[in-house]
Order: C-alpha cells, then structure tokens, then sequence
C-alpha cells in the first residue's frame, strides 16, 4: 500500500452530490481541515466525476475522458485533488492511475479532449480525505484538537468505493480496512465491529431497489442491536442509501421494530469532537435525527 505525501494545499473536488443534498458534510469538512492546517482551492470548472458505476458500464471511453477533464483542471491550479466523496474517489484515482500506466488510453482521451481545449498530463495524484488524515502524521494533529468527550460507540462504514480497486485505491486493506476507526480512535470514540462491517450499502443496485433496500436493513438492523450510536460515513450516496432505508423500513405497516441509528460523516463527528456546536453543524436536520447522541454528547 502506498503513503500519499502530505500537502499544505490541495484542489478540493466536491462532485454532485454533496453540493446539491449533503452541504452539511461540505461544511463539516471544510471547518475541519482547515483547523487541521489544509488550504482548499476549488476546482472552478469541474464537471460531474463521473460516476463509476453506471457511466463507467455505459461507455469507457466517455467516462475516462470527463474524469480526465476534471484532473486537467487540477494540474492548472499545480495540485493534488482532494476528494470529499468515495465514489468520486475511486473514479479520479482509476482513471488517473490508467491514463498514467497506459499510454494508448492517454492518447485517445487527449484526443477528446483537445477538442475543448483541456490536456491530461498526468502531473498530480489524487487523494480521499480519509487516505490522508489517517496518515500517523495527521492523527496526531486530529487528538490535540480535541476539546469535546464524546463517549460513543461508532460503526465506520467503508463502502465499496473507498478502498476497492485496491489496485488503484492503493492506501488501505480491501478486505480489512482501518482507516477510518484509526481516526474515530484519536478522538476518543469507541469503534465496534460486525458481521456486517464490510456490506454494500446497496445504493448501487438502483435497477432492484429492494435488493438495496434489504442489504441496508439488514446492516442497520445489526447495528442497532450492538447498540451503535451513529454510523460514521465517507461517501454521500453512502449516507444517504443508510438513512433513506430506515425511513423507508420505518413507513412500513409491517415493520416489527423501528431503525433509529443516525448516520454522521466522518469530518461532522471530527467537527463535534473539535469543539462545534451541533447548531452550527445542522445536526438536527439529518434524515434519521441523532437526538440521543446529542443528548448523550451533552451529558458528558
């Protein structure tokens, strides 16, 4: 597994989604790393990642070149991107890990192009923030800069974008990732394991929604039996899959329990733990209301 080298700046690419439903995480994010001594430049410009399944299936070409268009951008600003969302993540860092490798790919996106105006390189890397503040270095930083005690038992939600291709993603174990307890850790939470940790949350099977919705009751379910206090998150359609499921299963007649297990993003239970209010994080907006974790965070 590789170490990305750390960078005092990077060109911040937020993708689709968390612009237009998720601005909290947006904001949680920007706060955090930037008390933890990240500039952000945006990415004036950048397109969608594309997506890395449905666009990925359709047509490789397309998919390489927007993804190419989105890195151009970057290597005009001279930086690294940094990624807020897995699934962009596992889009920009494939595609540029096989522009790099494959000079034949390289020349036909180049192609595309150069017909509006943009070049690929293949100057920059590219990073989820997840690779990088669970870099030893960084999780140093994270434990000085908390000031709140949060006593929570957390399950961490890795996904299937974050770390797999492990070819390409390159900076965690695919089959037994550590990364984001590592960073749950230094701010004092309590991480639980599970049968199933490591299950699709199923927002991709969007042809058979209730194969979707079966694989996220089932997790929540287990979840809510170990007694978590929230799932902490790195992908947006991740989050928003976990939460939706809930209040789908909620809504049914047929329903014997109700699922209550609030999904935060990592960088949100980073942001609570450095100090900011629940207010400021529009906490009580969230699909699936962390009403007792708010209450158990204000006890302590």
């Amino acid at each position: 597994m590789s170490k990305a080298m750390l960078n005092e700046e990077y060109a911040l690419f937020l993708g689709c989604t968390i612009p237009i439903k998720n601005q909290e995480f947006e904001k949680a994010s920007r706060l955090v790393l930037g008390e933890l001594g990240m500039s952000l430049e945006n990415m004036d410009g950048a397109g969608c990642c594309p997506n890395p399944v449905a666009i990925q299936s359709l047509n490789m070409e397309t998919w390489m070149a927007l993804a190419a268009r989105n890195i151009a951008i970057a290597e005009t600003l001279d930086l690294d991107v940094l990624t807020l969302c897995a699934g962009c993540f596992e889009t920009l860092r494939s595609v540029n890990h096989m522009l790099k490798n494959d000079s034949k790919y390289k020349r036909k996106v180049n192609e595309i192009l150069g017909k509006a105006g943009y070049e690929y390189m293949g100057s920059l890397d590219v990073h989820h923030f997840v690779s990088i503040l669970s870099q030893d270095e960084m999780l140093d930083k994270i434990k000085s800069l908390v000031t709140r005690n949060l006593d929570l038992k957390v399950s961490s939600h890795y996904g299937c974008h974050l770390i797999r291709p492990s070819a390409h993603m390159n900076f965690d174990d695919p089959e037994r990732p550590l990364s984001i307890d590592k960073i749950m850790k230094r701010i004092g939470v309590q991480t639980l394991d599970s049968s199933e940790k490591m299950t699709c949350c199923g927002y991709c099977a969007r042809l058979h929604p209730e194969i979707g919705q079966a694989l996220s009751e089932r997790k929540m379910m287990e979840l809510q039996g170990i007694n978590a206090d929230c799932v902490v998150a790195a992908c947006p359609a991740c989050a928003n899959q976990l939460s939706n499921a809930q209040r789908l299963h909620n809504k049914e007649e047929t329903s014997s329990s109700e699922l209550d297990v609030p999904i935060l993003y990592v960088t949100e239970l980073l942001a609570l733990a450095f100090g900011h209010e629940p207010r400021e994080l529009r906490m009580k907006t969230k699909m699936i209301r962390p009403t007792a974790l708010l209450e158990k965070i204000a006890e302590n």
